[in-house]
């Protein structure tokens, strides 16, 4: 977009605009990109082996990135995306009316979902926005983040500021089922069942629910239990969730209510240390720094072992299995751009963006799958972006 809206004030003599190398050669030169940055904006790269003189740059418009202007048509996007869902939603009303008023027994067929193809087969949330398989959907507040089930276009339920539990559908409706601490884990498994505390009435039950039926299947006191009141989720595999006490690590095997300490050879007793995650069958462990270079994905079982992921970009923050061998990776990488601050200040300089990257655990590959989808503050370790967990 950057590429776009330079391209079109990027002028010489006479009026006319500024070529596709033209372009490359400013961000190229200009603004110290590199060539794999400067390929994406323009689609190719610049050969700057003779510098430019005085008089061409001069005759060159030169300014810092209109930020402002990109969030203007990254906004007007977003409302022509709504527009579409809405007209979608009364062509839905307006046909369902005619076919009541003309008394047909046999209803017409059902109008397609908007096709919205998320990037990564995972659930994520940015900016307000959550990417399921073929919607996004506006849910301000976004804490904690459960898929339902193996495939992002299943259910989801997220834990929002608000201390609310919601699910929400393939379809992109939603419904509030249950209350959560803010801040506190939900999480999912492949299953289609959702775990998560509820501390609301005073006595913190651990809540398994089924996103598929819509309704809780076990409800276990932890006060009452060997985890204790101060218990927090921090694992779940579908029938056994994992708490964090005051005492190391507990498992409870949820409708049964028994619960014991966990063996400290088990995988998951180092899950919830941060920088780490087990892949759905708890063969592989992915470990990382968030805020640092590196992602390694080892045998659980084998400490010694370990195959350094590629992953491109200078920062991994987060990253989450998506199967036995995949991975989803948000990492960062820096673009010397110009910011538009809220004071209307504009400051040019060396600024981080997230991107979405998918890692091959049995090859060590990576690839960027969206590039660009958060802003990122330089001397943060984390990101506004949340992924599913399961």
């Amino acid at each position: 977009m950057y590429g776009e809206l330079l391209a079109a004030r990027a002028t010489r003599g006479g009026g006319t605009t500024a070529s596709d190398s033209e372009v490359a050669r400013v961000l190229t030169g200009g603004a110290g990109l590199g060539p794999h940055q400067v390929e994406d904006l323009t689609g190719t790269t610049a050969d700057i082996a003779e510098s430019w003189g005085p008089e061409e740059w001069d005759s060159l418009y030169a300014a810092p990135a209109p930020i402002a202007e990109i969030r203007g048509v990254v906004a007007a996007r977003r409302r022509r995306r709504i527009l579409a869902t809405l007209g979608a939603a009364a062509v839905v009303a307006v046909v369902g009316f005619v076919l009541v008023v003309s008394g047909e027994d046999a209803p017409g067929p059902e109008p397609d979902l908007p096709q919205v193809p998320n990037a990564i087969p995972l659930a994520w949330w940015s900016d307000d926005v959550l990417h399921l398989g073929r919607v996004e959907v506006e849910t301000p507040g976004l804490e904690a983040l459960a898929q339902a089930g193996s495939d992002p276009s299943y259910a989801v339920v997220y834990g929002d500021t608000l201390g609310q539990v919601v699910q929400v559908e393939a379809d992109g409706s939603s419904a509030a089922v249950g209350m959560v601490e803010p801040g506190e884990a939900v999480l999912g498994s492949e299953q289609g069942r959702v775990a998560w505390v509820d501390r609301s009435s005073g006595t913190p039950d651990l809540v398994l629910w089924d996103a598929a039926d819509k309704t809780a299947v076990a409800s276990l006191d932890l006060a009452a239990s060997h985890a204790g009141a101060d218990a927090v989720l921090v694992g779940f595999d579908g029938e056994a969730a994992y708490l964090r006490t005051s005492d190391g690590l507990t498992d409870v095997w949820v409708g049964e209510g028994d619960s014991a300490p966990v063996d400290r050879r088990s995988p998951y007793a180092t899950v919830s240390l941060g920088g780490r995650d087990l892949s759905p069958d708890a063969r592989l462990l992915a470990q990382w720094t968030p805020g640092e270079s590196g992602l390694v994905v080892r045998p659980s079982s084998e400490p010694g072992r370990g195959r350094p992921m590629d992953v491109p970009g200078t920062r991994v923050l987060t990253a989450s299995f998506v199967d036995d061998v995949r991975l989803v990776v948000v990492t960062t990488r820096t673009y010397l751009l110009g910011r538009d601050f809220n004071d209307g200040v504009t400051q040019s300089g060396r600024f981080p963006v997230a991107d979405l990257v998918t890692c091959d655990a049995s090859t060590g590959d990576c690839e960027t799958s969206q590039r660009r989808v958060e802003d990122v503050e330089p001397s943060d370790p984390r990101s506004g972006i949340v992924l599913a967990e399961r």
